[in-house]
Formats: C-alpha cells, structure tokens, sequence
C-alpha cells in the first residue's frame, strides 16, 4: 500500500517540519519502507518532529518510524514548494519482509558495485533509471559517463547527460566548483546569505 508517493510526500513533509521548527534535516544514511511505514536511518541522533517515533529497542535516535496511517503526510498540493530533501536516495534491494532499502547516495558520497559484469550493469542501469524517473529527485542532473548513451533519448527526463570519457565530466566539474566559488566569495562580500 505504501510507494513512491509516500516516501516523496514523506520526506517533504519531514522537511517542511524541519524548517517550521528551525531544525535543521537529519542526515539519512538509508529508508526503509514496509507494508505499513517508513523508516529512517541516520547518521547521528536528531529530535523526532511530530508523527515519528522511535521504534522500541533502537534506542538513541538514530533510528525513525512513521505510520502513514496513524499520522498521514501532507499530500502534494500542501508540499509544492518544498524542494525534495534527499534527491539522491535509490533503491539498493528489499528485505525477507520485503521492506524495500533505499540509500541515500550524497551521504554516502559513492557506490561500488561488484560482481558479473551484466549484472552490475543491469544494477547501475537501474540507479540511473530511478534518479531520472523519482519524484523525490526532482532537480536531480545527472552525468553519465561511458555507458547508457541512449537512455536520455529513450526516459526523455530532461535529468541525463551523457559523456563518452571522464575527462571532460571532471573539467566542466572543475570549472563549476571554481564559478560556484566565485560566487560565493562575491556574496560574502556583500553580506548575502546564497
């Protein structure tokens, strides 16, 4: 019963929470999400916001639940302007319960794959499929670099880049940190928060 919608409605209600009480969002490593809730992974213990709670035996607030059913989200309409959150998290597998496990990727900060080469394809395929396609990655741009040349034309996103080397993904990376840099020092300079 519970899906994508839950878990992008979910986030943005948490984020939304987050800024009313002028907390700032906890770092999420992973979410898991059952039949019948969400469940949030952090990197270090953070204050509940209303409708979570802490799942018995977890102890140190580092582990959340919410039970759409007890505490329902905001729907769509009420979070439009709420950016997604965590717009890096993907679908690594699911559990005996079949509880679905996500990750968040910028927390992690990278993802090594092993295995039969068709098969860590075929994985990576997939990570690339839902960054483009989730609703909680909705300003997600991604650059792939060396495989998938097509999926941009097939997904029709507006979300993939495709380049056929490394090299020139880390120099226009490296020439976006510098004007990004730029950026920055010139608002400091004129007391601007960006």
């Amino acid at each position: 019963p519970l899906g994508v919608a839950t878990v992008d409605m979910a986030l943005r209600t948490l984020a939304r929470d987050c800024a009313t009480a002028g907390r700032h969002l906890p770092a999420v490593r992973a979410v898991r999400l059952t039949r019948t809730h969400l469940e949030l992974y952090l990197a270090e213990p953070a204050v509940l916001p209303p409708g979570w709670t802490t799942p018995a035996g977890s102890g140190e607030g580092t582990h959340w639940r919410l039970q759409p059913d007890e505490t329902p989200v905001a729907d769509a309409r009420h979070l439009a302007d709420i950016p997604a959150p965590y717009p890096a998290l993907v679908t690594l597998g699911h559990d005996q319960d079949d509880a679905h496990y996500l990750v968040d990727l910028e927390y992690l900060g990278g993802l090594g794959l092993t295995g039969p080469p068709e098969r860590t394809r075929a994985a990576l395929a997939a990570i690339v499929v839902e960054l483009a396609t989730s609703s909680w990655a909705d300003d997600v741009r991604l650059t792939v670099v060396g495989e998938f040349a097509g999926l941009e034309d097939v997904l029709a996103s507006g979300r993939i880049r495709y380049l056929p080397t490394l090299g020139r993904a880390v120099e226009q990376l490296a020439n976006r940190a510098e004007r990004d840099r730029e950026l920055l020092e010139y608002l400091d300079g004129l007391n601007v928060q960006p």
